[in-house]
């Protein structure tokens, strides 16, 4: 399966080293944060950010947590789609898919990728 197909286990990689080194590039080019992105079932782009400063490359790696309902808000307004099976409580992980990784011209201090939201099982969402 593509790793980017639902119900895919994201593979542990040994991937670190080149994170690292990556992480080291960014940083020594001015680059102090990096921007999350995935798109909601409203085709909105949804970001969360990271600080690069100070963080390893496998923290980094797991991304960040994102609400599960998130992905059932109309672009329209501030609330859930009523059925559609999302809780509030839910707990996604945001995780970079470093091969899109773009450096910000209009921000140079930020470089952005767009992720896999995976969830607490493993599985691609």
């Amino acid at each position: 399966k593509h790793p980017r197909e639902k119900g895919t286990k994201l593979a542990g990689q040994s991937i670190e080293s080149a994170v690292n080194a990556m992480n080291r590039a960014l940083l020594a080019s001015g680059v102090k944060f990096l921007r999350i992105c995935a798109v909601d079932s409203s085709s909105q782009v949804r970001t969360k950010a990271l600080t690069l400063t100070g963080r390893s490359a496998a923290s980094a790696l797991k991304g960040v947590g994102m609400v599960e309902c998130i992905m059932g808000m109309p672009f329209f307004a501030d609330q859930m789609v009523p059925d559609s099976g999302l809780s509030p409580v839910g707990l996604l992980n945001l995780q970079p898919d470093l091969d899109t990784l773009q450096l910000m011209p209009y921000t140079p201090t930020h470089a952005r990728v767009f992720g896999y939201l995976v969830e607490e099982d493993g599985l691609v969402s």
